[in-house]
């Protein structure tokens, strides 16, 4: 969103023609992982990211309570 000083009015808030609202610059979002940009990722809630982009081995040893120590 890219912000317009209205002074007298109240501000207004517009779409980036170069980002489409997305805050990174084309660069950064053809950079993919597992098929997801980092605007993909930060759209998703935590357990869409969790299981979209976890390491099966990895997540295991996080998820896991016993591995944890608990």
């Amino acid at each position: 969103m890219v912000k317009i000083e209205m002074h007298f009015l109240p501000d207004l808030y517009v779409t980036c023609d170069v980002c489409r609202g997305m805050r990174y610059n084309r660069e950064t979002l053809e950079v993919h992982y597992r098929g997801k940009s980092i605007a993909d990722v930060l759209e998703m809630t935590v357990q869409q990211a969790t299981n979209s982009l976890k390491h099966p081995r990895s997540a295991q040893q996080i998820t896991d309570p016993a591995r944890c120590g608990a």
